[in-house]
């Protein structure tokens, strides 16, 4: 997740030569020992919707079968 912030807050303070500012939202998930790829994406690909609908430029960890729920960025 430090990863991922660091990456979302460059993209947000960045200037870009279009003159628009940009953001994003990241889903990470943590592999599992024995998980396919497939499932690894599947549960990133589902935090990244999390992060979309909880209000978008954030990192959102995947949560199945995880502790807490993150805090807000």
């Amino acid at each position: 997740g430090e990863v991922a912030e660091r990456f979302r807050a460059l993209i947000e303070g960045h200037t870009f030569s279009h003159g628009q500012l940009l953001t994003a939202s990241l889903g990470v998930a943590e592999y599992r020992r024995g998980e396919g790829l497939g499932e690894l994406l599947r549960r990133a690909d589902a935090a990244l919707y999390d992060a979309k609908t909880r209000g978008r430029n954030r990192v959102w960890p995947s949560l199945t079968g995880t502790g807490p729920e993150p805090s807000p960025a």
